[in-house]
């Protein structure tokens, strides 16, 4: 499972549209979460965070990591 974060990027900018359409590839697809643009796709394990939103996406993130199971 990979999970990828980028801080501060703008959808605006080419260079930051294109590392971020870059991390979005990278990342695998959430088991949980939907995609808020289409809802019968899964979440990418994304977050563009700023400053603000940091510690709320850290949030997610764990809550993503709790719902793993190690099994063997």
């Amino acid at each position: 499972m990979v999970m990828t974060v980028a801080l501060d990027l703008s959808t605006t900018k080419t260079a930051d549209k294109q590392a971020i359409d870059a991390l979005k590839s990278c990342s695998s697809d959430s088991r949980f979460r939907k995609d808020p643009t289409d809802p019968s796709k899964p979440a990418k394990l994304f977050w563009n965070a700023t400053g603000a939103s940091l510690s709320s996406d850290f949030k997610e993130i764990g809550n993503e990591l709790s719902n793993l199971r190690v099994v063997g």
